[in-house]
């Protein structure tokens, strides 16, 4: 049964290298230019009027960014450290909920009224620390999309 769990998780993962394009040397600036698509609470890529497909399993993660910007050294630098920071953000606010609800809800009912409050507590900071290195990491995408789009020929 743990084999087939396992191979089922691994279904879903794909390897990062094979998600990079190799650069066309015929890709001018209107045909491949990246533009950010912003949404309510979310963006997406856009290359020459279509939206580039969604990471992640089942399509629900980020647009991959590094293979968008792949022919870019300087661009896929960037790209990397906005996918850097995206998680990382991602982790804390993920560490922030859990750690909150754990307090707040105390399945187990163990924890005392002093240690529900610094769960709380510590779930804000989590939180809090989350917000710069989302920006950080929306700042990186903003540079890889521009430092792509000006390599492009004209």
């Amino acid at each position: 049964m743990r084999l087939v769990l396992l191979a089922a998780a691994l279904s879903f993962v794909t390897p990062a290298r094979s998600q990079e394009a190799v650069p066309d040397s015929a890709c001018t600036y209107a045909t491949c230019a990246l533009q950010i698509d912003q949404r309510l609470l979310s963006f997406r890529l856009v290359r020459s009027g279509e939206p580039l497909p969604n990471g992640g399993p089942l399509g629900l993660g980020p647009p991959p960014i590094a293979a968008a910007v792949s022919g870019s050294p300087a661009a896929l630098m960037h790209a990397r450290a906005y996918e850097r920071d995206l998680r990382t953000s991602g982790w804390l606010v993920n560490g922030a909920t859990a750690l909150y609800f754990l307090g707040a809800l105390d399945p187990f009912d163990l924890l005392s009224g002093g240690v529900e409050v610094g769960m709380a507590a510590g779930a804000a900071g989590l939180a809090v620390v989350s917000v710069p290195i989302s920006f950080r990491a929306r700042r990186s995408l903003n540079r890889a999309v521009d430092t792509y789009n000006e390599e492009l020929r004209r």
